[in-house]
């Protein structure tokens, strides 16, 4: 009778270990994100001072966002406000992709980032000036709109907007309006 009862609780068991390997591999839905730390935050206040988030996905892509000054929105306490911003954004195969800006919105969990004024991304040898990037972390996609200028390959485009998949590398740049065109500035040997 003990062999009976060793033999129907090893089944039972190998049916909960089956069922919860399934439900971890195929329908746990956590974020991609493995790694979000606080390498130094110091808070004066209600201002953090020297802010500086690291985060990592499976992939092994890295996020770094700096700031000089932050605030903690008294809405959602995931959301800082930050002053004089640097973002690195290192997507394997794809490179470093730099943003700069005066001001930025961070949620610590989605890392979505709502980078504006004077704001600039910059990556290899083109250049991207405009007053706003929203930054989706987790898609690899940035929305770069209102008053864009591309810089980069001896050409210069004005445009309303960009959008940029930091994965493959497409951008599609645009007007909002139809009957608006994209200007180009295209320098010929090195007059123009």
């Amino acid at each position: 009778m003990n062999k009976k009862i060793a033999i129907q609780l090893g089944i039972i068991l190998l049916i909960i270990l089956i069922t919860f390997s399934t439900y971890y591999f195929f329908f746990n839905k956590l974020p991609i994100v493995e790694e979000n730390k606080i390498i130094s935050e110091n808070e004066i206040g209600n201002r953090i001072v020297d802010l500086k988030y690291v985060a990592t996905d499976k992939e092994n892509n890295t996020y770094v966002i700096i700031s000089e000054f932050g605030k903690i929105s008294d809405d959602d306490q995931n959301v800082l406000y930050l002053d004089t911003v640097k973002a690195e954004i290192n997507i394997q195969d794809s490179g470093i992709f730099l943003i700069y800006s005066d001001r930025a919105e961070y949620d610590k969990v989605s890392l979505n980032t709502f980078f504006y004024d004077n704001v600039k991304l910059v990556h290899e040898d083109n250049i991207i000036l405009s007053n706003k990037i929203f930054l989706n972390y987790l898609d690899k996609k940035v929305k770069i709109t209102e008053n864009v200028i591309y810089t980069g390959n001896k050409n210069k485009l004005f445009a309303d907007a960009v959008d940029v998949d930091l994965i493959t590398k497409i951008s599609k740049i645009y007007m909002i309006e139809d009957e608006k065109k994209v200007k180009v500035k295209m320098v010929i040997n090195g007059n123009n």
